[in-house]
């Protein structure tokens, strides 16, 4: 899969973009589903390097771009804010349905 998408998938950026265009580059479910596995391998890759982290959009007229500390659990966690908009397109609500995928797993792994 990797050369069919031209792409290493070693980033969070990597997956969520050609997942979030999907459609556009015609992936069959085979491949859609091979980026959600992974993301979560590299949710998993952060949390087992101890570097919680959590995506965001904040959406609005107002979004917000950074990235902010928490303590979430006992455990410092970086929450990425990747801005957002008022109106959201196929394209928008694939990058939360990632988004998702990624927190969830984050969310769910043990520390040690």
């Amino acid at each position: 899969m990797k050369k069919e998408l031209q792409s290493k998938l070693n980033t969070i950026f990597s997956c969520m973009d050609l997942y979030a265009n999907s459609t556009e580059l015609k992936l069959d479910e085979k491949a859609i589903s091979e980026l959600k596995k992974r993301i979560e391998t590299i949710a998993f890759m952060f949390s087992k390097s101890e570097k919680y982290t959590l995506i965001k959009t904040s959406g609005g007229i107002a979004p917000i771009y950074g990235v902010g500390i928490d303590t979430i659990s006992n455990k410092k966690v970086a929450i990425v804010y990747l801005g957002g908009d008022c109106s959201m397109n196929d394209i928008d609500l694939k990058w939360e349905e990632i988004t998702t995928v990624f927190n969830k797993k984050m969310k769910y792994l043990p520390s040690k």
